[in-house]
């Protein structure tokens, strides 16, 4: 479910790059991961990309978080049934998950820590760069 109770349906991201990350208050590689994606979802454009964050804590908790950061770009949902999570095979935080146009996974990185950042980002930025 994203921020206003919707859900986030991945069939209605088709032909665009789709970034699924999967993060939580408590992660802090999460939580340097999602300005640099929400920068990249600028520049990108809504046309081209896709980043949507999926929150892994309660509901009550996401309702505040997404609160604050409901300034970003990205599409910011809540996983509290787990259902995405075990649909995308999350065993831990953070979990990544890029999709090219054609809906084929490019790559999962998981368990990363701050240093993977800019190579993941490398790695959109390819994606989008690709026909």
């Amino acid at each position: 479910m994203d921020k206003n109770g919707d859900p986030a349906e991945m069939a209605k991201f088709g032909g665009k790059v789709l970034v699924v990350t999967f993060w939580a208050t408590w992660c802090g590689p999460c939580m340097k991961e999602l300005p640099m994606l929400d920068g990249i979802q600028k520049v990108a454009g809504k046309d081209k990309l896709q980043v949507v964050a999926v929150n892994i804590e309660d509901g009550e908790r996401f309702r505040k978080i997404a609160r604050a950061l409901s300034s970003l770009n990205v599409t910011i949902t809540n996983d509290y049934l787990k259902e995405a999570s075990e649909a995308f095979g999350v065993k831990g935080i953070p979990h990544c998950a890029i999709i090219g146009r054609d809906g084929k996974i490019i790559n999962v990185h998981r368990g990363y820590s701050e240093d993977a950042l800019d190579s993941i980002i490398a790695e959109i930025n390819e994606a989008l760069a690709s026909k």
